[in-house]
């Protein structure tokens, strides 16, 4: 959408990375407070409200609030989810790790199959 306005969407990418890089560097505050399962609570709201908003964003502005809030939200959500694997089936050692990982991608690839069946 960003595009069709003449906003280069890369631009709110590397803006989210940097913010996510910053976050995760200075984490030890965050994780010491909050138990992993409230991480994983926190971060599934706080991305799900950002996501929303940036799928309805058309101004640079806008997009990188929105970012901003959607980085917030899934600094922190793969980190803490390996580790919760890790924890909570620590026999499942590589395997669990590499499901989590493969079910993560699978779920990310069907949001790039559109209602009518076509690719994105």
């Amino acid at each position: 959408m960003l595009e069709s306005v003449g906003i280069p969407g890369i631009l709110v990418l590397v803006w989210i990375n940097l913010l996510m890089a910053i976050l995760r560097y200075f984490a030890g505050p965050v994780v010491h407070r909050l138990s992993p399962t409230g991480i994983l609570f926190a971060s599934a709201i706080v991305s799900g409200l950002g996501l929303y908003w940036l799928s309805f964003t058309e101004t640079l502005g806008m997009a990188i609030v929105a970012g901003t809030i959607f980085a917030i939200g899934i600094c922190y959500f793969w980190p803490t989810m390996l580790g919760v694997t890790s924890e909570r089936v620590p026999k499942g050692g590589a395997l669990a790790l590499g499901l989590m990982g493969g079910i993560g991608m699978a779920i990310v690839g069907l949001g790039h199959i559109s209602d009518d069946g076509k690719d994105r």
